[in-house]
């Protein structure tokens, strides 16, 4: 019943399984609201996901080994998924995960004692995978922490052969990628089951649209203290907070150092600066390569708005570790009319279905 309710709204997959005892896990959770954390970030009150490779070619590429493993492990009957740490040793066997001026071999024989979690190449994988689970395409295994599912939209993604964006038929790569990034919703700076927060409801890469259409353009920093700071968008004040801060920024009512602070985020702490940084960096490339934004970013001085720099100098006046922006992200037509149809839709949570 809940799978039906929720294929018929604009809502991302679960990240795990809905089966007897997902069902436990998730109404333990959703009577539990109050526990919060946010994993590795020390910024808690923004989302953060690390920040892997984005060419979308080369997600598809390995999401599609992915789905070979699983096929694999699903004919010889151990079951359907793929597991991580595996299925990382054999990317690095591939060569598609590597480390500069370091061979094959070395790349994991050189870590071979090191705990998992210090092997590179285990971790640039469980980056990506991270990815692979906000956009819908794999999901966590119920009870196996290292064991993922490639979901149906991520089996129609490794479908595609050609250069991306391919079209198989009528249906086009760009597409299904587009529909995957809209859908994406966050529940929490961090995904796992036992971090959840309730006052997190944030179609990420909408409420970025939604930002960026205020000027026709944004930057990183910009998007830290907006979209990904903002936590429920069924909140007409907090949608509304988040404009306030984008215009007050551009107005010189406050700077970014001040946006910063309203955000939780210690602008003079280089490891929390650095760290906001990596998610809207993740997301603004996909939005790039999918047309979202123009496909290229914008130095700040070869705009058709004007030259920007004077309004980023005093945006971004004083001492801090907040990296000075050089170029903006353009918001195109596409985009613009996503975000129309996107603004028109009910955002429902899927606690508000279950109970």
């Amino acid at each position: 019943m809940l799978k039906t309710l929720l294929s018929t709204i604009s809502f991302n997959l679960l990240p795990f399984d809905v089966t007897t005892e997902a069902h436990k896990l998730l109404v333990n959770r959703l009577r539990n609201w109050e526990k919060r954390s946010s994993g590795k970030t020390k910024n808690k009150d923004i989302i953060w996901f690390p920040k892997p490779r984005t060419d979308l070619g080369d997600m598809r590429k390995m999401l599609t080994i992915a789905y070979e493993k699983q096929i694999e492990n699903e004919k010889s009957g151990n079951g359907i998924y793929f597991e991580e740490n595996e299925l990382s040793k054999e990317l690095a066997k591939l060569g598609t995960i590597t480390r500069p001026g370091t061979g094959v071999e070395e790349t994991i024989s050189e870590y071979e004692n090191e705990q998992t979690a210090n092997q590179p190449h285990v971790s640039s994988f469980r980056m990506l995978n991270r990815i692979f689970r906000l956009l819908g395409w794999t999901t966590r295994h119920v009870n196996s922490p290292n064991r993922y599912v490639v979901t149906d939209v991520g089996i129609q993604m490794t479908k595609f052969r050609e250069v991306f964006p391919s079209k198989i038929g009528n249906l086009y790569e760009n597409d299904l990628v587009v529909r995957s990034l809209l859908n994406a919703n966050v529940f929490s700076v961090n995904d796992n089951l036992d971090m959840w927060d309730t006052r997190f409801r944030n179609r990420i890469v909408v409420n970025l649209l939604r930002c960026a259409n205020v000027y026709g353009y944004i930057t990183i920093q910009e998007a830290i203290v907006t979209a990904f700071a903002l936590k429920d968008e069924r909140d007409p004040l907090q949608v509304k907070q988040m404009i306030d801060r984008m215009k007050n920024l551009h107005e010189g009512k406050i700077t970014m150092i001040d946006a910063y602070k309203e955000c939780r985020i210690d602008p003079l702490d280089s490891s929390s600066a650095n760290n906001a940084y990596d998610s809207p960096k993740v997301l603004t490339s996909l939005c790039r390569q999918t047309g979202l934004f123009e496909h290229e970013s914008v130095p700040l001085n070869s705009l058709p708005y004007g030259d920007l720099r004077q309004i980023y100098d005093r945006m971004f006046k004083g001492k801090s570790a907040i990296k000075s922006p050089q170029v903006v992200n353009v918001i195109t037509d596409y985009g613009r009319s996503v975000l129309v149809k996107e603004r028109q839709k009910k955002v429902i949570g899927f606690e508000q279905l279950y109970f």
